[in-house]
């Protein structure tokens, strides 16, 4: 796919056309009916500036865009039709949002990031609560009541240490 220049379209000093540009008229008219481009204009893959408009000093235009109306110097526009979305200081290159454009990507990651703190703190409260059950059925050998202690003396007493030496308590 080329790129298409209309016969009065006139084109300033480093413009940048990405592939499968339209610069075109909208109808016969005599004279002027392409568009005007002024110096360092971008435009973006695959969209059509059409008429006698003009795209000021450093103006960029988004990918598949049509353009219909003039836009001003140092703006980007984007869309079908073709809106101004910011704009450019050239001397600080601070952008200032004209539009607020939706940005269903980051809302999304802006939704994974809250459960994902959501499911760590429940994986917290799991953690604790499995810390403490644990505890309470792994008691320590002192916690164990006096009673059973007595008993398993006794066993030992009567059949000694020898037969779990010998691993017949297992």
């Amino acid at each position: 796919m080329g790129v298409v220049i209309g016969e009065t379209t006139e084109i300033g000093d480093w413009v940048m056309l990405y592939q499968g540009v339209t610069l075109g008229g909208t109808g016969k008219q005599s004279g002027k009916r392409h568009p005007t481009l002024e110096d360092h204009v971008v435009v973006g893959v695959g969209a059509s500036v059409l008429g006698a408009i003009t795209l000021g000093k450093g103006a960029r235009v988004g990918g598949g865009a049509v353009v219909v109306k003039d836009v001003p110097p140092h703006s980007t526009a984007v869309g079908v039709p073709a809106r101004v979305v910011a704009t450019r200081d050239p001397a600080t290159g601070v952008v200032r949002r004209v539009e607020s454009m939706p940005d269903p990507e980051g809302e999304m990651l802006k939704g994974l990031r809250v459960k994902v703190l959501e499911l760590e703190a429940r994986l917290a409260d799991l953690e604790n609560a499995t810390h403490t059950h644990h505890e309470e059925h792994h008691l320590t050998y002192d916690a164990l009541p006096s009673g059973l202690w007595r008993i398993l003396d006794e066993y030992d007493e009567r059949n000694g240490d020898q037969e779990y030496n010998l691993g017949a308590g297992i």
